[in-house]
């Protein structure tokens, strides 16, 4: 009997092992496994491009309305960071700054980070992996031009971030979301865009609800078994060159590779409503000229009220007390107490609902929370959202967890 056992026990081995290789085959057979992601296809479509300036109300009416990304050519060529921001001129103008930079050109889920003077960065940063992603300091946001599809209607008034790319190229983002209207401007080197469509549901709703394990996920090396999801995936393909300009809107999935010596701004904003048109007609009988990075301020409780009623539309339009502590949550802190709902709660149902959100005061969001937007999860912890969490981490080569884009 023992015998016969042991042989029972070898033949069920192999064959557990002969289906596991017939997996593994299989997995093999698809394009792309264990490639680059990207190269399971090629792009389903270029994104459409504008050559030039393009006014707030194109803007708005030919693209964000629609929730469709745009390539802006040429949107700040010529601009004065793009003519000053030169290694010599760094050096001497701001090389007394102080930066948040990575050390690791590959984005991964836990990633070492310190601070330097913008003057050390520039000695090593052709030789090292370092990699600057902070904010654009104060000191240089007059040399930078808010984009012209952005000077008016409305969007001063909603902007939420202002941040400075620079390496030496060769780095790799992240796949992730952003959880704001995002336009990204080249100043030098060159950047590849992969985009999934938004409207492509599934593989968005399981990202967001943690049915996928985006912690074991490569861009540089996609294993189609274990994320399937990706193997039929269509995607949008964009190149920008110095001088240009991308548009993605909220919650489209992007990755980024950039090329050469890398420089970027991006500019985040909450979503727009609806184009304050006649914000731009008074601008047009200014002659004060463009505004720049230095001319308008952020305005986060704006950002947190959104969110929040984003998280109610994705719940059937109204929330209880119990389920937004749930959901509203910072580093898996709740952030609602029994007092913020309460007040936010105007005729006090027990639901809060999205007109009640917006219908309250934004000091109130100013006054009663006190984290950053980028920080704010609003599906509850343990589940994939917002995509930065560069501003969250500790300094000094602390490990901190980063979903940031390039």
């Amino acid at each position: 009997v023992i015998i016969k056992m042991g042989k029972f026990a070898r033949v069920a081995t192999s064959l557990l092992g002969l289906c596991f290789l017939t997996i593994l085959e299989s997995a093999a057979n698809f394009p792309g496994h264990l490639q680059p992601l990207g190269l399971h296809q090629p792009p389903e479509k270029e994104i459409a491009e504008v050559h030039g300036a393009i006014s707030p109300r194109d803007f708005y009416s030919k693209s964000m309305q629609f929730s469709r990304p745009v390539i802006l050519r040429k949107a700040v060529e010529g601009c004065p960071a793009a003519q000053l921001w030169k290694d010599d001129y760094l050096r001497e103008h701001y090389g007394q700054l102080e930066f948040k930079t990575d050390v690791a050109k590959k984005e991964q889920l836990v990633i070492k980070s310190t601070r330097l003077f913008l003057s050390d960065f520039l000695n090593m940063y052709n030789e090292s992996q370092y990699y600057i992603v902070d904010q654009l300091p104060t000191e240089m946001r007059g040399e930078m031009p808010l984009i012209d599809c952005l000077q008016c209607g409305g969007f001063t008034s909603q902007l939420q971030e202002m941040l400075f790319w620079f390496s030496s190229g060769n780095t790799t983002s992240s796949f992730h979301f952003d959880t704001f209207d995002n336009v990204n401007c080249q100043i030098d080197g060159t950047k590849h865009w992969f985009i999934i469509d938004k409207k492509e549901g599934d593989l968005h709703a399981s990202l967001v609800h943690g049915e996928v394990p985006m912690e074991e996920f490569d861009v540089d090396a996609v294993d189609m078994n274990l994320y399937p999801q990706f193997r039929n995936i269509p995607w949008w393909s964009a190149l920008i060159n110095p001088g240009d300009c991308i548009y993605v809107p909220y919650k489209w999935f992007h990755y980024v590779r950039s090329y050469g010596r890398n420089l970027a701004v991006n500019v985040w904003w909450t979503p727009l409503e609806d184009l304050d048109d006649h914000s731009c007609k008074e601008t047009e009988k200014m002659a004060s000229g463009k505004l720049f990075l230095s001319d308008v301020s952020l305005t986060p409780a704006v950002h947190v009220r959104f969110l929040m009623t984003e998280m109610i539309r994705n719940n059937d339009g109204h929330v209880t007390l119990e389920r937004s502590k749930f959901l509203f949550v910072s580093e898996g802190v709740s952030l609602i107490t029994d007092q913020i709902f309460n007040d936010l709660d105007g005729n006090g149902d027990g639901l809060l609902t999205i007109d009640e959100v917006n219908q309250t005061d934004l000091q109130f969001f100013h006054d009663h929370f006190h984290v950053k937007p980028t920080d704010i999860n609003i599906h509850g912890a343990g589940h994939f959202d917002s995509d930065d969490s560069h501003e969250n981490g500790d300094d000094d080569l602390d490990a901190i967890q980063i979903h940031n884009e390039l």
